[in-house]
């Protein structure tokens, strides 16, 4: 019989995995090279833009329109553009300020906390913001940047039902990435009521999102239609996921209905 599982073991197991440190580790283990050759690579991930970052994200706080949205460039002193950093900060939509100026500090100290800083390629997403920051690489307004990271739920809708899901929750997606590339805020929020086999239901709520250095809607098209790949390749089935680029999300997440 076809069913909706709740594997609350799983969801404890996914808990302890998704702690700061752990989660973290799977990103920062690899030490990045150029750190040998400029010594100030470190210092200038941290304070140049990590903390700068930060810093300008909470002085929106009292903004009455908080997107969280901030960016920054260290510049080398050497001028060579390979020791160049390039980091941005933003808050999913509908997020309050106090919870966005949380998610995006608890962020920075992860990084921080687990050595990122030499990394050369950095993404992570709380529940509400992104940090991304790359070393020589400059992915500010550029939707065709590939790096990306998905966070799919455990649970996974079986059997008969599993196509039909996975095919409404793409619609559902494109349906809203179509929706986020026409309006001036860049995102679309969709809910939709997904009726499977033996009369179970459930209700999916999905984000489209890309973030302001993206407003040229080319770019944030491009963007959106490259984590439905991403969706296809790792989240098909699953209650939820959110799929996050430097500068875009894709995320949805679903509950039994009735």
């Amino acid at each position: 019989m076809d069913c909706i599982s709740y594997h609350f073991v799983l969801i404890l197991v996914a808990a302890l995995l998704l702690s700061p440190c752990i989660m973290c580790r799977e990103y920062c283990d690899k030490k990045n090279p150029l750190e040998e050759k400029d010594p100030s690579l470190r210092s200038r991930v941290e304070n140049d833009v990590l903390a700068k970052l930060a810093a300008m994200v909470s002085a929106q706080k009292n903004l009455p329109n908080l997107d969280g949205y901030a960016q920054v460039i260290s510049y080398a002193n050497s001028g060579i553009a390979a020791y160049y950093v390039y980091g941005i900060m933003w808050c999913f939509a509908g997020v309050p300020p106090t919870v966005c100026i949380e998610c995006i500090n608890n962020n920075v100290d992860t990084i921080n906390i687990a050595n990122c800083p030499l990394v050369m390629n950095y993404i992570v997403a709380g529940d509400s913001c992104v940090i991304r920051y790359a070393i020589g690489t400059n992915f500010i307004g550029n939707g065709t940047d590939d790096f990306s990271h998905v966070d799919q739920s455990p649970e996974i809708i079986s059997g008969a039902s599993f196509d039909k899901f996975s095919q409404e929750v793409l619609d559902l997606l494109v349906q809203g990435i179509e929706k986020a590339v026409k309006w001036w805020s860049n995102y679309s929020i969709e809910e939709k009521i997904i009726s499977l086999p033996h009369e179970k239901r459930v209700v999916v709520r999905a984000q489209s999102q890309c973030s302001r250095d993206l407003l040229v809607k080319d770019q944030c098209k491009k963007c959106l239609s490259r984590l439905l790949v991403d969706y296809i390749q790792n989240c098909k089935g699953h209650m939820s996921c959110t799929i996050t680029a430097g500068s875009c999300v894709l995320k949805y997440s679903s509950t039994p209905h009735g």
